[in-house]
């Protein structure tokens, strides 16, 4: 990029309306081309590859060979049927997995979008980054990931990691340097002007390089291993059915003559498709579609929920959570920093309106030019309504100045800065120099945390003049701001000095006279107790770690229902950092508050945390927050944070509410418990299945459930089952469960009995209708074998629905109303087996029914339900809730 020659662009004035179009008529906006992503012929290409799909394709193209010599028209039906069967399931498995792909690119493609500050038409203006265009002159700030290649044109010193771009973590900059798309601004701030935008950028060429990677969740990986498990079970099963048909057969002289003939051929044929069809049938294939399919439904409603998901793996972990660690600005409160009261010069002045106008701008000049200068924040226009662009607590100061009739802009625009500290949680100050007209000395500015300004003061402005910073002095400022603080109130220092030019950084923040206290007031979300009170219902602590003294904490706490009592601990970081982890961790579930913290104590009380076993939530805004989103199990950052912040989060909270993070926790249960339904569901099916055709196998029966019956009931476990059960919508009754937390089992206690007493259930009344004339009396064995299918599918059918609860004590009838798609889903597998069986003889081996059987196929396919109740009482007497 240093071949690059910067545009001539006044770093004050910026584009013109006219030049921006111009510009993004020669060299674009800033947007890259879309990455290649699989297309619906590559899907088909790994769905074939399937192990398991291709011994099925092998068998139907035997099938179709031998009926190519035979002449046996069953065989090419057999064939076809299996072709057909495979075309179903792996169709129904890529359109799921395109409609999965086209979900994540559109949330992708808002999750990039980023809002970036430029100076157009000598104002400051707010815009998406795909805005951006060559010749912009791009503010740049602290935490800010820069949106394209620039050149730093103006502003203090930079300090940018360009390891994404060089491989360097840290690199100073200086007027005039380079600076790269998608480096991270650690340190300064300036203005720096556009050079390449999209495509033509430095991180543009990476990009298309290296391209999109795919991602397996921690969650699908744990359903793949459960489902290589079952796998194993299957194939022992279907080597074991394949070996008694096989005996049984010659056993029993089904083959005329054993030998290479095409009598014996068919025979080995018929058994080893039968035992094939088993381990597919026992494979939980649907189990990984119906991670994706919840994953992707509960992706879009927690985006109408304003929660944005960036790792889908989060929202299920999310459901899992036991704590969540909540910052305290714009999360539990509003985020409308207001200006109430200020001690300027040793004057308490309550009646902030009563400032305005020329005389105030005169006597206060200094400190107005203090608080534009010494500030990295603006108001802007956005959506017809003025909005804070950086810190809220700087905007509220600025948005003062502009209801007094005084603009913060010319004068921000007039000062030549000569050094600049930023604000972060360990400084917990901002610092800036500028010249002074008429003098070889510069002017500095501080501002920050009272408490630290005051450690870098020795005067102190008052009615009459400066005057010597004195301990009581020291101790009244103190004691204004815990007053302050025990009411849930903010405040911020100024000081200001005279330094000569040329003086170290060290040396600018010493010896200075504090000039003024700002109380700022952020009231708590009247939505927030309500919210806290709710997750202490669903077993989920709350702790708030602010940067704000204790008592601002403490007092926040106490009106959000987070500190109810004497006994739980409000600590600062001092005495955190002081504890041993040992100490720190015997008392974790007492603290309820860590005030003044640093980045490393979020970070720390987060691996403490997930130590002792808890699931662990952050929120989070700030550069500062960035380890702690990236340790958490899962990071909620804000919407209106850095990027920096959003980078490291795996959901971001558009509108900054706890009450959205409250909702994400629902929706993550309702994930977990969609994929138990499915599960539980899936395994009953499959004892069922299993059991019955080893045992007719080893009887002699043959095969009552023919490949291609199998393969419907496949279908209906791996494609429509996980529709309807992975779809259901959240209940609030979720939250009257505890978290399912990190180590509790994906097969609980309650679904292990629904499986094997229902599966064992189904195996019995299936052995009754094979072996008996209890329930249907007849010498046709297509007739009795048609009867037994039916009565297997109406099984699987009511079973779906007792499966909707996987609790003891939940009724799989509550909610049913409300859950549509299951409703239609069903209602379209009961058409299908309909008709199939009474019109689709030639392909699925049956006969029509008469009406007797049919209302007896559902009757008895109904007693599932009976039977799970049964279970579910059962399941209460003898244990505790859930």
């Amino acid at each position: 990029m240093s071949n690059v020659v910067a545009p001539d662009t006044d770093a004050i004035t910026g584009l013109t309306s006219a030049q921006v179009e111009a510009s993004r008529a020669d060299h674009g906006r800033n947007q890259f081309s879309p990455l290649e992503v699989p297309t619906w012929f590559d899907l088909v290409k790994d769905a074939v590859a399937d192990p398991m799909i291709k011994v099925l394709l092998v068998c139907a193209a035997v099938a179709l060979v031998l009926a190519a010599t035979s002449g046996e028209s069953h065989e090419l039906v057999d064939g076809l049927a299996i072709m057909a069967a495979v075309v179903v399931v792996t169709g129904v498995g890529v359109l799921n997995q395109l409609r999965a792909q086209r979900d994540y690119t559109a949330l992708d493609a808002v999750a990039s979008q980023e809002r970036v500050r430029v100076i157009r038409d000598s104002e400051v203006q707010d815009i998406d980054s795909d805005e951006l265009v060559y010749g912009d002159v791009l503010e740049v700030n602290t935490g800010d990931v820069l949106p394209a290649d620039a050149v730093f044109i103006r502003g203090s010193d930079l300090l940018v990691n360009e390891a994404a771009i060089t491989g360097e973590p840290d690199t100073a900059k200086t007027i005039g340097e380079d600076l790269f798309g998608s480096s991270r601004v650690l340190d300064g701030s300036g203005r720096a002007v556009v050079v390449a935008v999209g495509d033509s950028s430095v991180f543009g060429a990476v990009r298309r390089e290296v391209g999109e990677r795919d991602k397996t969740t921690p969650l699908e990986e744990r359903l793949d291993s459960l489902a290589g498990t079952i796998g194993k079970v299957g194939t022992y099963a279907a080597a074991l059915t394949f070996f008694a048909l096989i005996g049984s057969g010659i056993y029993r002289s089904e083959v005329a003559e054993l030998g290479l003939n095409t009598d014996t051929l068919n025979f080995v044929l018929s058994a080893l498709t039968i035992a094939i069809t088993i381990v597919v049938v026992a494979v939980p294939e649907g189990l990984p579609l119906a991670v994706t399919l919840s994953l992707a439904y509960t992706t879009r409603k927690m985006a109408n929920d304003n929660a944005l998901v960036r790792e889908l793996s989060a929202c299920e972990t999310m459901g899992a959570a036991t704590i969540v660690c909540s910052d305290k600005t714009g999360t539990l409160t509003e985020g409308l920093m207001t200006l109430r009261s200020a001690t300027i010069a040793g004057a308490v002045v309550t009646d902030l309106e009563g400032l305005s106008g020329a005389e105030f701008g005169e006597v206060y000049g200094p400190l107005l030019e203090a608080i534009s200068v010494n500030s990295s924040a603006d108001l802007v226009e956005r959506d017809g309504e003025t909005v804070v662009a950086g810190n809220s607590t700087e905007g509220a100061l600025l948005r003062w100045m502009r209801e007094q009739g005084i603009e913060y802009r010319p004068l921000r625009d007039a000062a030549t800065t000569v050094a600049r500290r930023e604000f972060n949680s360990s400084r917990k100050y901002m610092m800036t120099a500028v010249t002074t007209p008429g003098s070889e000395a510069n002017t500095v500015y501080l501002k920050g945390a009272p408490e630290i300004v005051l450690g870098a003061c020795t005067h102190i402005e008052t009615p009459e003049g400066v005057a010597e910073l004195d301990d009581v002095d020291r101790a009244r400022i103190v004691e204004d701001v815990r007053a302050h603080a025990t009411m849930g109130n903010r405040t911020l220092g100024f000081a200001t000095g005279l330094k000569p030019a040329g003086t170290d950084d060290d040396a600018l923040v010493v010896g200075l006279t504090f000039s003024a206290l700002f109380v700022i007031s952020d009231p708590i979300r009247a939505e927030v107790p309500a919210a806290v009170e709710r997750c202490r219902g669903a077993g989920v602590r709350v702790m708030i770690i602010t940067g704000d003294i204790k008592e601002t904490g403490a007092e926040i706490g106490r009106q959000a229902g987070i500190v109810r009592s004497d006994d739980e601990l409000v600590l600062e970081g001092e005495e955190f950092r002081l504890m041993s982890d040992d100490e720190a961790t015997a008392k974790l579930r007492s603290i309820v508050v860590l005030a003044r913290a640093l980045p490393d104590d979020k970070k720390r009380m987060v691996e403490l945390l997930q130590a002792t076993g808890d699931v662990v939530a952050v929120t989070g805004d700030g550069v500062n927050d960035a380890p702690a989103l990236v340790t958490a199990d899962v990071g909620f950052a804000m919407g209106s944070g850095s990027k920096v912040a959003r980078e490291a989060s795996d959901i971001v909270l558009v509108d900054d509410n706890f009450v959205s993070l409250v909702k994400a926790i629902r929706w993550g249960r309702s994930v977990f418990e969609n994929i138990r339904k499915f599960l539980q569901f899936q395994l009953t099916v499959n004892v069922a299945a299993l059991t019955t055709a080893f045992l007719a196998a080893l009887l002699g029966k043959g095969t009552p459930l023919t490949a291609v019956q199998l393969l419907w009931v496949n279908l209906i476990m791996d494609s429509l089952a996980a529709l309807a059960l992975a779809l259901e919508p959240p209940r609030d009754e979720l939250f009257d469960q505890p978290p399912h937390g990190r180590n509790e089992p994906l097969i609980s206690t309650a679904m292990w009995s629904h499986v094997i007493v229902l599966g064992t259930f189904m195996f019995v009344v299936l052995q009754i209708i094979l072996n008996t004339d209890w329930l249907i009396a007849t010498d046709d064995t297509v007739y009795r074998y048609t009867f037994l299918f039916n009565v297997f599918v109406w099984f699987q059918i009511w079973n779906e629905l007792n499966c909707r609860s996987v609790r003891f004590y939940r009724s799989p009838f509550r909610g049913l109303r409300d859950s549509r798609s299951f409703l239609a889903i069903v209602a379209l597998i009961v058409v299908l087996q309909v008709g199939l069986i009474q019109f689709g003889g030639s392909v699925f081996s049956t006969t029509p029914l008469a009406a007797r059987e049919w209302v007896l196929s559902i009757v008895i396919g109904a007693t599932v339900l009976i039977v799970g109740a049964l279970v579910r009482l059962g399941g209460r007497a003898l244990t505790s809730r859930p």
